[in-house]
């Protein structure tokens, strides 16, 4: 077995991950929010009710409340660990964020946006990195 321990690359990395935690959370959110852009094509005010997003998709933006609950922040746990924490909150004790995430019915199927937007946003986790760390030493 070999090993190698070296304390200045590991202070120089420890020092660079929350700066990159924070701009991954950032991307996040702005991806989630993103993807809930899409406005309902119709509306309670034309008395023809409110039509459900396609299962698997994200849901409509009807009254943007959703949107705006998207919150972001890293909890930084160092040396151990840093947690990075998504929460969609629409109101108070609202259950809407889960219903559409997971699904309920009588809506049937699930319309979620915050394990879709979890999957893009780990693609683009190496581009934050190099943007963060500037490309080494």
């Amino acid at each position: 077995m070999v090993e190698e321990v070296s304390p200045v690359l590991d202070k120089w990395l420890m020092s660079h991950l929350p700066a990159a935690a924070q701009l991954i959370a950032d991307d996040r959110v702005n991806d989630i929010k993103e993807s809930l852009g899409i406005e309902c094509p119709t509306t309670y005010s034309t008395g023809e009710g409110v039509r459900h997003s396609p299962e698997g998709g994200p849901p409509y933006r009807e009254s943007g409340r959703l949107q705006e609950g998207i919150k972001g922040r890293v909890e930084n746990h160092l040396p151990e660990e840093i947690d990075i924490i998504i929460t969609s909150t629409r109101t108070p004790r609202s259950m809407v964020p889960s219903v559409l995430e997971f699904g309920l019915a009588p809506m049937h199927g699930p319309r979620p946006y915050m394990g879709p937007g979890r999957n893009r946003a780990l693609l683009r986790v190496p581009e934050i990195l190099q943007h963060v760390c500037g490309g080494g030493v």
